[in-house]
């Protein structure tokens, strides 16, 4: 079973990096940011059995930087 989506969200990054030394020669480093990206992708669910199966997807991530997901994954349906 083909699918497809888009979404719109928030990615939020942070980093903090420090070094000792001898004499004056310690520093420290940190930064954060908060980006908007736009996401867009698809895959396909394929069933095994009447209820689980795997899905392979792609997405595309659009924002201050553009990447791209590939991702598979095992699922199990409940209920109807």
């Amino acid at each position: 079973v083909p699918y497809a989506g888009v979404g719109l969200g928030f990615v939020r990054s942070s980093f903090n990096s420090s070094s000792t030394g001898f004499g004056p020669s310690s520093f420290s480093v940190s930064g954060s940011s908060t980006d908007l990206y736009f996401n867009v992708g698809g895959g396909i669910r394929h069933y095994v059995r009447e209820r689980w199966g795997f899905k392979p997807e792609f997405m595309v991530f659009a924002g201050s930087n553009t990447y791209v997901r590939f991702a598979g994954g095992i699922f199990y349906q409940f209920g109807e």
